[in-house]
């Protein structure tokens, strides 16, 4: 009789779980980026058009998400080191921080909360001042950069929020689970004490 064999986390099964989910999140991730910040510059025609290597940074950092549970820290620098080049050359904004956005989630999720802050830092820095430094956009207003750092605020306290509950869950699962083994082991107690007794008796009677 072939016993069964638990797969080990990180192994094939496990992989391919894990695969299943974050390729297609990778890849919606990256068509918004790409396809509604095109969208986006087409509303201003003042403004230069997305290059070919603003294209290849939207999509580089959309597509690093597939790996974004399996390497965490990497993926998360990935995202960022990719958003923010493209802020700094002269092509237009739109929604392009939505891999940063999972990659800065997940890295919450699975508590590498180090190099999630770092990130936060680093992006609000990076977003407000590199352009100006590096590239062709003006200094933001004070009121943009306030307005940016609460919203950054309230994402850090949104993902925290969903990591508190995710484990919270988890833990309550765990109690039921253990509460369930317990109950199931007294019943195997109670019955091998029962099945003991029959026998004794009938050992007795046949005595």
């Amino acid at each position: 009789m072939t016993a069964f064999v638990k797969p080990r986390p990180g192994g094939t099964t496990d992989a391919w779980r894990r695969y299943r989910v974050d390729v297609p999140v990778a890849l919606v991730v990256t068509a918004a980026q790409v396809g509604l910040t095109y969208l986006a510059a087409g509303h201003h025609a003042e403004e230069s058009s997305i290059s070919a290597g603003g294209y290849a940074l939207l999509v580089t950092g959309g597509l690093a998400l597939i790996w974004r549970r399996r390497f965490v820290a990497a993926v998360l620098a990935v995202t960022l080191v990719t958003t923010l080049w493209y802020t700094t050359t002269a092509n237009p904004g739109g929604p392009i921080w939505d891999a940063l956005v999972v990659a800065f989630g997940t890295a919450i999720y699975y508590r590498k909360r180090g190099a999630a802050i770092l990130s936060l830092v680093a992006g609000y820095a990076g977003s407000l001042w590199l352009p100006a430094l590096l590239g062709p956009h003006k200094g933001p207003p004070a009121t943009f950069a306030l307005s940016l750092a609460v919203g950054l605020l309230v994402l850090l306290g949104g993902a925290e929020a969903i990591r508190f509950r995710h484990e919270r869950a988890q833990a309550q699962r765990h109690i039921k689970e253990e509460e369930a083994r317990r109950v199931a082991s007294e019943e195997r107690v109670r019955i091998a004490r029962d099945l003991h007794d029959v026998v004794a008796h009938n050992i007795s009677v046949i005595n």
